[in-house]
């Protein structure tokens, strides 16, 4: 029986990419009879993971964010502190640091520390929240023995930048897995879109790096070859959702864009759409991505990470352009691309679990 370690952020199973990543690793080693321990570097506030039916799952829950979540992260890993991990996982620069660190300093004892970016962090971030993570990557990513990055884009940045991570280390291109079970399971759901179609849709927090507020002004073009299609976003507020009202309302089209909110299941909204589309600025790599072309042959994406413009089937255009995407939608639309169910498949199944979690082994045996 292995003993595995996580630390992750929210303690939510569906927040977003990284939780949902970590989420399948959780789950495979639970399946597997090992021993998990996962602890949270924020306070609880959804209580997921209560609902997954193992035994052999402890759950830490820190009593706050900011300053009050580490130091409650550091007393919880002070209760075990006497265990050996053969494995920690963690999918942000802040919690693979804070083990790196919790390591080095022998609180922690744990055979094969392996982080995951999350993030294009230099391309992304800048100020305090990019000194912090250099701080993280200065005295917490030594301990580190497997650094996993989503694409070769991302990798390339981040040693431009911090060029010694490759010193002693495996710096490794993972792709993001597909979970097919949970695809299965969600895409046979039947949602009533009737006063929907036809539409187009996107998901994912109302946060500027999504560039919604570029996809709603595209929208309003597209418009003019396509009256009759409304704009759907599913996702909760990450800040933006007032300026993003504010442009509704501007260009007239409170009846034709709607700000649908967080959804549990958002697999029959992509399936029942007439285009799915990505907007976004930068990311590590969009995981929504995958999970519309899972459902859908007609999907858009900005090249927001590397690697997308090599996905046979896209309409890719570059990011924070309102005309080329609104040009990239309607050319999705009008094209014929009943050749891309396959197309997607074959990128999706190059992207299984077994795949990916085999990988890691590979890199930390």
């Amino acid at each position: 029986m292995r003993h595995v370690l996580f630390l992750i952020s929210q303690d939510s199973t569906k927040r977003g990419g990284s939780e949902e990543i970590m989420g399948m690793v959780v789950r495979y080693f639970l399946k597997q009879g090992d021993d998990v321990h996962v602890f949270f570097l924020m306070k609880k506030r959804f209580g997921d993971w209560e609902k997954i039916p193992f035994n052999n799952l402890h759950l830490y829950y820190s009593r706050g964010g900011g300053k009050l979540g580490i130091f409650s992260v550091i007393r919880n890993f002070w209760r075990v502190h006497n265990k050996v991990f053969d494995y920690s996982f963690s999918s942000i620069v802040e919690c693979t640091g804070l083990i790196g660190i919790m390591s080095r300093l022998g609180i922690l004892h744990i055979e094969s520390i392996v982080g995951r970016e999350s993030t294009m962090v230099f391309s992304r971030f800048s100020g305090m929240q990019l000194w912090i993570n250099k701080m993280m990557y200065r005295f917490g990513y030594p301990a580190v023995k497997l650094l996993i990055c989503q694409t070769q884009l991302m990798k390339n940045e981040l040693l431009s930048y911090v060029p010694w991570l490759e010193n002693g280390r495996t710096v490794a291109v993972i792709p993001n897995p597909v979970d097919f079970d949970k695809i299965h399971e969600k895409e046979v759901q039947v949602i009533n879109v009737k006063n929907y179609v036809p539409y187009v849709v996107t998901a994912g927090r109302l946060h500027p790096v999504k560039g919604y507020d570029v996809l709603i002004k595209s929208f309003n073009i597209f418009l003019k070859d396509h009256p009759d299609f409304k704009l759907i976003i599913l996702g909760r507020d990450g800040g933006q959702g007032e300026q993003l009202q504010r442009i509704i309302s501007e260009l007239d089209l409170q009846n034709k864009v709607i700000l649908h909110g967080e959804v549990d299941n958002v697999y029959p909204f992509f399936k029942q759409a007439q285009l799915c589309v990505i907007s976004s600025f930068v990311e590590g790599f969009p995981n929504v991505l995958l999970q519309m072309m899972s459902q859908s042959n007609k999907v858009v994406s900005t090249v927001c990470a590397g690697g997308i413009d090599n996905i046979k089937g896209l309409f890719t255009c570059p990011p924070n352009n309102v005309e080329l995407l609104a040009q990239a939608m309607v050319d999705c639309i009008n094209a014929d691309t009943g050749k891309n169910k396959e197309l997607f498949e074959i990128e999706l199944q190059s992207r299984s679990f077994d795949m990916f979690i085999q990988k890691i082994f590979s890199y930390t045996s």
